[in-house]
């Protein structure tokens, strides 16, 4: 049967070659669509549920807001370790499930337990973005030479973090430095006195007289008109013409109290880089399972867009970290690595042929290659003279009871199967194999030549390793599953 297949093959050679050549076509695009990322992540499956509780202590947060939460999340199918921090008006819970549980499966659970929470006013408590430890794949300064701290901090809120949301894969954009705007006003006591209004009265008008109502229509003839209050305060201007009271139907507006000004909240920390000591700063999180490289192929175009006409021309978005540059030094070092090794092993299978070897030729080391793209194809591949067997907890029926017998190199379990490499007489072995996907399992490769060791885990069990010596050295060759590597 192999013999008529490779008598098949030699007659028809064009159609192989052109075979090949679509199978290193296609494994060539599928190798460009592969998710690149520098760090893997092994982060559990975790949620965080934060309540911020203004104004109250550590204590108060505790025995309010932590507890009644922890008691209720208590008993989650899947839930693992569950841990709580509470400090001043705020308080974080975080969760961590077993192994194998969905993401949205446990938010899913953790929202239908936190709703029916009765919390004191002012506590909401919400879930953290779905992202992971190693998810900050962006971050960058707003810089201008002419906004402060606040204006800053407003193009980020209103401009820039909506603007970067937009890019598929974002999980959220976290926000560090500046000032939040604030509308104030500094209340002079003897205007009061001279008004005869106390402080409560202002604070109350002014809550009251912050907000739109909507009406009804009224209708006139073929036409109807939509009746609206606008009283939501946009501006200082809004703020002072607030009316408190009326005496001697003469009002006493909100500007006849005191100062009106721009300020903001109380600061708790502040964010410098390089030589400027106060400036604004964000970072871009990658949503958990997102592909970081097409992630960050949307980020840079929103931040190109931001930078070329939807921020003012005195402001602009600097990034200073990108992991970019990592994947490209990561791809960089590991394709230079594989040409050096090209380079090393063709000269060699020259030579090999130039000595009159009966195995030494070119072709091995170039059908590693043509292998090793048919992999990324996700399809089995089983070329040369050689032949991987895989067995299921049976004895080597072909070759006697014992491996060492016919010269067979046994390789550990990967997903209940073994696979093996058969050597030649004169040390040269094809490392092939009959591809096997065991139960979703993926294996793995090791190769093991002079003490020097390769790992290749493509999803495929696919140690595509020709020209067994490799630089006229005896290899040996073993598979292995996950859990070996």
């Amino acid at each position: 049967m192999i013999e008529r297949f490779v008598t098949l093959c030699l007659r028809r050679r064009k159609l192989v070659w052109l075979i090949a050549i679509l199978m290193a076509v296609f494994g060539y695009a599928s190798w460009k669509a592969l998710e690149i990322e520098a760090y893997p992540d092994i982060a559990d499956v975790t949620s965080q549920v934060i309540t911020q509780f203004p104004g109250h202590a550590a204590e108060e947060v505790e025995e309010q807001v932590t507890i009644p939460l922890e008691r209720e999340l208590n008993g989650i199918p899947g839930l693992q370790v569950m841990r709580s921090h509470s400090t001043f008006g705020l308080s974080l819970i975080t969760l961590v499930f077993q192994d194998g549980v969905d993401d949205y499966w446990a938010r899913q659970r953790i929202t239908e337990r936190i709703n029916g929470v009765q919390l004191p006013p002012g506590a909401n408590p919400g879930l953290d973005p779905l992202t992971s430890p190693i998810g900050e794949i962006y971050r960058y300064t707003l810089e201008s030479n002419f906004r402060d701290e606040r204006e800053l901090r407003e193009l980020q809120q209103w401009v820039v973090i909506p603007r970067l949301k937009q890019a598929t894969g974002v999980a959220d954009v976290t926000n560090f430095g500046g000032e939040t705007t604030q509308f104030q006003l500094v209340v002079d006591p003897a205007k009061l006195a001279q008004y005869n209004v106390s402080l409560a009265q202002a604070i109350a008008a002014i809550q009251a007289n912050n907000a739109n109502a909507g009406g009804s229509i009224v209708v006139r003839g073929e036409q109807g008109y939509v009746v609206r209050g606008i009283g939501l305060i946009r501006s200082l201007e809004d703020l002072g013409n607030i009316v408190i009271l009326a005496k001697g139907g003469t009002p006493v507006y909100v500007k006849n109290l005191g100062v009106l000004r721009l300020g903001a909240l109380e600061r708790r920390g502040v964010l410098g880089k390089d030589r400027n000591p106060d400036t604004v700063s964000g970072i871009v999180l990658l949503l958990k399972g997102s592909n970081p490289s097409q992630v960050l192929e949307g980020v840079h175009a929103e931040v190109a867009a931001l930078n070329s006409g939807i921020l003012p021309p005195d402001t602009k978005l600097v990034p200073y970290s990108d992991r970019t540059d990592l994947v490209r030094t990561t791809v960089h070092r590991v394709s230079q690595t594989l040409l050096e090794g090209i380079g090393l092993v063709l000269p060699g299978q020259r030579e090999r042929r130039a000595d009159g070897g009966d195995h030494g030729s070119v072709f091995p080391a170039l059908r590693l290659h043509l292998h090793a793209l048919h992999a990324y194809s996700g399809e089995p591949a089983v070329l040369g003279r050689d032949r991987f067997r895989n067995h299921r907890g049976r004895g080597d029926r072909d070759h006697g009871k014992h491996p060492a017998a016919s010269g067979r190199t046994p390789g550990r379990t990967a997903g209940g199967r073994t696979c093996s490499s058969v050597g030649d007489s004169g040390g040269t072995a094809d490392f092939f194999r009959d591809a096997h996907h065991h139960h979703g399992v993926p294996a793995a490769v090791r190769i093991s030549t002079r003490g020097k060791e390769a790992v290749f885990a493509d999803g495929l069990c696919s140690g595509l390793f020709a020209a067994g010596r490799f630089a006229h050295g005896a290899g040996h060759h073993s598979g292995t599953g996950p859990g070996g590597l």
